[in-house]
């Protein structure tokens, strides 16, 4: 039905997908606040709150609020009981 040669060929090309499918993609190190949310997993509210009141570090930029990823990390792992 289909040559060896083509069945080789096919499943070259299946791997090299399925290995860029399984690489970590780039993330940007800042992030916006509804992003910043998701990532923390609770609401943009909520986040906004815990920045403001000075409990979840942030980072302005221009008039925009974000969140660096390393030190919501650091945050997370800090503050993990």
């Amino acid at each position: 039905m289909f040559t060896e040669a083509f069945m080789e060929e096919l499943a070259t090309r299946v791997a090299a997908k399925v290995v860029m499918t399984l690489q970590p993609q780039p993330q940007n190190r800042l992030m916006d606040l509804k992003t910043a949310a998701e990532y923390m997993g609770c609401t943009a509210s909520a986040l906004r709150q815990a920045a403001n009141n000075g409990k979840v570090p942030r980072t302005k930029l221009g008039k925009r609020i974000m969140f660096d990823r390393e030190r919501l990390d650091r945050f997370i792992e800090e503050h993990t009981i």
